[in-house]
């Protein structure tokens, strides 16, 4: 199990605004290593719903460096593996467009939700937040919206869901919750009369 989970929170409504980001890298179905960089978004702005989500001020991140800067730190932990997060369309559509932004050049990888992942194995979860998971599956404490403490937590999920299906790599637990989502039976509607 080799693979990498992220997690972007963003100072505005741009996707491009990343003001966080934290990285958890997992090899051989352990973690190996934890990051997190503070950015300065662009535009800068910081919006009022999400500094009360996340706390991370303007003034904290004036003196940050942009994502551009950082790149070559990041890099290495995104390129050529597999890209974990919860509610992954936002997080993976983060780092698109904030690469976008600063013309930084594509870069490979593969990507699997653990938001999706346990929805279609765990179907009797009374909700699939990262708050609910980590208490009911994972009896694991964190700070939520702190972006290395979510990631962490997205990549615990993966391995718990590794652990369950008893597969030993990445591929082999795409595989196996595809066939499984494929496999139940869809939930009937209820006629109404």
């Amino acid at each position: 199990m080799n693979f990498t989970a992220i997690d972007f929170e963003t100072a505005n409504n741009l996707r491009s605004s990343a003001c966080a980001l934290g990285v958890v890298q997992v090899t051989n179905g352990k973690i190996v290593e934890k990051k997190e960089w503070l950015i300065r978004p662009m535009p800068f702005e910081v919006g009022y719903y999400q500094f009360r989500v996340h706390g991370l001020s303007a003034q904290l991140l004036e003196e940050k460096p942009t994502f551009d800067e950082v790149w070559a730190e990041i890099k290495p932990f995104l390129a050529d593996t597999t890209l974990v997060a919860h509610n992954g369309k936002f997080d993976f559509g983060v780092l698109q467009a904030v690469m976008q932004q600063y013309e930084i050049p594509k870069i490979r990888f593969s990507t699997l939700c653990s938001l999706e992942s346990a929805k279609k194995i765990w179907k009797e979860e009374p909700g699939y937040g990262l708050n609910t998971l980590a208490t009911n599956k994972l009896n694991h404490q964190f700070n939520h919206h702190n972006a290395m403490e979510d990631a962490e937590v997205s990549a615990l999920i993966v391995l718990k869901l590794a652990e369950e299906l008893n597969v030993g790599s990445m591929s082999e637990l795409m595989k196996r919750i595809n066939y499984i989502a494929q496999s139940m039976p869809k939930k009937q509607k209820k006629n109404r009369f």
